[in-house]
């Protein structure tokens, strides 16, 4: 009986100790997710008038995603981006989004597919050479430096000291979305993290217990809102 009672009491005990450090590890470990991706196709060169087909195939992994948010096309004229134009697709087939677009003048233009699914965003852009291409003045460099500099509108200065500190500004102004995305991943992996970090004041955005993490990660910062879809990569020691 003595011995009996004795495998009852290591049994309960070894029960507690499993639930105590499942609950410990479930605890301590952050979701990993697999990113999404946008694979987009379509002609390198193209003709003034000629309808040209863009396609983008949406997929996470394996498996289709036929779920998602929202998918724009932004289209632009090089050097000319503050004039672009946001177009919905002409036709979508589950996860297949097509754009139908004829250009009207000759040029080099960039279409960028802003695509929102399964709380991420991707933002691929490609060019297309739109009849013979433009000769390009030579410019002196004070001329080249202030034709790009509306290019830098989006500043994002990173702290790490106890917390992970991200100061966002657009147009040296603050950034005031309720929250910005962290997409991270270690050194050497393929594997994802896509963390969502809320505003703690006015352009600030803090990251708290980041000793989950350890080592060398790269990071995309994520800024996105209504007139605003911007991305930083960088790299943190953690």
């Amino acid at each position: 009986m003595k011995g009996l009672k004795l495998g009852c009491l290591l049994l309960i005990i070894i029960i507690i100790s499993a639930c105590g450090s499942n609950e410990k590890n479930s605890g301590g470990q952050m979701e990993l997710v697999q990113p999404i991706e946008v694979e987009v196709d379509s002609v390198e060169k193209a003709e003034v008038g000629e309808n040209i087909t863009i396609t983008s195939v949406i997929s996470q992994g394996e498996e289709v995603v036929e779920d998602a948010n929202e998918v724009m096309y932004e289209v632009w004229k090089e050097e000319d981006k503050g004039s672009s134009v946001m177009l919905e697709p002409s036709e979508i087939e589950g996860h297949i989004y097509r754009l139908h677009h004829t250009f009207d003048e000759a040029g080099l233009y960039h279409i960028q597919v802003h695509v929102t699914a399964r709380e991420m965003h991707r933002m691929p852009t490609i060019k297309i050479q739109v009849g013979e291409k433009e000769e390009v003045e030579t410019k002196n460099p004070h001329e080249h430096e202030h034709s790009h500099q509306h290019h830098n509108q989006v500043k994002i200065l990173i702290e790490l000291v106890e917390d992970l500190r991200l100061s966002v500004q657009v147009e040296d102004e603050p950034f005031l979305a309720n929250h910005i995305t962290l997409e991270l991943w270690k050194e050497g992996q393929e594997q994802h993290q896509w963390i969502d970090v809320k505003m703690t004041e006015p352009g600030i955005y803090i990251l708290k217990d980041v000793e989950t993490f350890s080592g060398t990660y790269n990071v995309i910062v994520h800024a996105q809102d209504e007139n605003v879809h911007e991305h930083h990569e960088t790299i943190i020691e953690f």
